[in-house]
């Protein structure tokens, strides 16, 4: 019975140390600074994957960004270049119209002018009017009398207010044109009177006035 007494007491005492090291470590940890307290680790996990990391990625990406860029101006230059052709366009067909309607209008004022200017017109005869009116030291008339007209005289008869005679210029039939001195005419308004064989075809006015 001895032997195992001894074991017994043996176990005891062995089990009471080991409770009173437990007590004093819980102490001591109970106790302990913060500051000596290690930080639990974290956790990590795998980066995830980015097509950045790789070194080939970003030339690629500003190589792509470039070209967008170039692409993007040459459009931009194009539609402007387009805008003004066809401002440009506009323009020139507006300016053709301009010349066409301007030179329709000259030519209907030349031939209202022609018509006005014309003193008689035939299919044989044209003369017409006095020029320049009024008149200073002389006057002219320009005429086309036909070859086939049967025209023995064709002249132009000057006369004064009351009437009288100042002056006949007989037309050519191979000139086209004819002047008359008027520089000693005194000023006034004078009648002119063009007649073909004789027979009176038209009288209008003429202002002789000298500077």
């Amino acid at each position: 019975m001895r032997p195992l007494h001894k074991y017994i007491k043996s176990t005891f005492l062995l089990v009471a140390m080991l409770s009173a090291t437990l007590a004093f470590t819980q102490t001591e940890n109970k106790y302990k600074s913060r500051l000596d307290v290690k930080p639990k680790a974290k956790t990590t996990f795998a980066t995830p994957f980015k097509p950045s990391h790789f070194s080939f990625y970003q030339p690629l990406s500003n190589s792509l960004d470039r070209n967008l860029n170039t692409q993007r101006a040459q459009a931009i230059n194009q539609y402007f270049a387009n805008s003004l052709l066809q401002q440009r366009a506009a323009k020139v067909a507006a300016a053709k119209v301009e010349v066409a309607i301007s030179t329709a209008e000259v030519t209907r004022n030349e031939e209202s002018i022609n018509s006005e200017e014309r003193l008689f017109s035939s299919d044989k005869l044209t003369v017409s009017n006095i020029y320049p009116n009024p008149a200073d030291d002389f006057a002219q008339v320009k005429y086309d009398i036909s070859s086939q007209s049967n025209f023995n005289e064709v002249k132009i008869s000057f006369y004064n207010v009351l009437g009288g005679m100042v002056h006949d210029e007989v037309l050519d039939k191979d000139q086209t044109k004819s002047s008359i001195s008027t520089k000693e005419w005194p000023n006034g308004v004078y009648l002119y009177q063009l007649s073909a064989n004789g027979k009176s075809l038209v009288t209008k006015k003429l202002l002789v006035r000298h500077q």
